[in-house]
C-alpha cells in the first residue's frame, strides 16, 4: 500500500493566458478523453497543492472548480508575466508554474524540485532538451525583480532560470524520478495531439 504524502505548502499556477499561435487555436480548452487540458492540469495539481492559480493573462476564461483567477499587470509579455501576477497574488511563500499544455507532470518530480529548494528563490529542472524554466518553483520575493525585467521589455522563458537565487536541478537527479522526461512533454502544434496521452494516462 503506497504512504499517501501531505501536499506542498506553496502554490501553483497554471499558465493559459498565452496565443497559442503554433497551435492555432487556445491550448487550455483543447480535450483529450474529453477533458479540457485546463481541468486536466487542475485536477492534477490539487493532489499536491492547497492553492491553484490559473494565469489567464487579459482574457476571460471558465475556471475549474476551486481555482482563482489572476491577471497580468504586463500585457502579452508572455509567461513570465503570467508567473509575476501568480507572485503578486498567492498566498504561499513559493509558486510552482506550469502550462496548461503539460499534461504529464510528475508528482515525483514536482517533490524533488520543492526539496531542491533549501532556501533558494527557486528549482528549476533540466530536462532532455535543456534548463525547463515552465515547470519550476519561484519565491514571492521574486516578484520585484521580475517586475523590473518586465518593465524594461519581454522576458524570455529561459530568463526566468537566470534570477538571482533560482537553483536548477540537474537531469542526473530529475531523471531518477521521470526517466523518460515525459513531464516534460508539451502540446505546441496540431500534430502534437496525436502523441500517445490517452486520458488515463494524462490525469494519473
Amino acid at each position: 500500500m503506497k504512504r499517501r504524502l501531505g501536499k506542498i505548502l506553496a502554490a501553483a499556477v497554471i499558465l493559459a493566458g498565452g496565443r497559442s499561435r503554433r497551435m492555432g487555436r487556445d491550448k487550455a480548452v483543447l480535450r483529450i478523453g474529453g477533458r479540457r487540458l485546463l481541468d486536466i492540469a487542475a485536477a492534477r495539481l490539487a493532489t499536491l497543492f492547497p492553492e491553484i492559480l490559473v494565469a489567464v493573462g487579459r482574457r476571460r476564461l471558465r475556471l475549474p472548480p476551486e481555482t482563482r483567477a489572476v491577471r497580468d499587470r504586463f500585457a502579452w509579455r508572455g509567461p513570465a508575466a503570467g508567473i509575476h501576477a501568480a507572485l503578486l497574488s498567492a498566498r504561499h511563500d513559493y509558486v510552482f508554474a506550469v502550462g496548461c499544455d503539460m499534461p504529464l507532470v510528475s508528482p515525483r518530480l514536482v517533490r524533488l524540485l520543492w526539496k531542491r529548494l533549501a532556501g533558494a528563490r527557486g528549482a528549476v529542472p533540466v530536462g532532455p532538451r535543456g534548463v525547463e524554466p515552465l515547470l519550476a518553483f519561484y519565491a514571492r520575493d521574486l516578484a520585484r525583480p521580475l517586475a523590473r525585467a518586465l518593465s524594461a521589455g519581454d522576458v524570455a522563458a529561459r530568463d526566468l532560470a537566470r534570477l538571482a537565487g533560482v537553483r536548477r536541478v540537474p537531469w542526473e537527479a530529475v531523471r531518477r524520478v521521470d526517466p523518460r522526461g515525459t513531464s516534460f512533454v508539451n502540446l505546441n502544434r496540431p500534430e502534437d495531439l496525436r502523441l500517445p496521452l490517452g486520458r488515463r494516462r494524462a490525469v494519473e
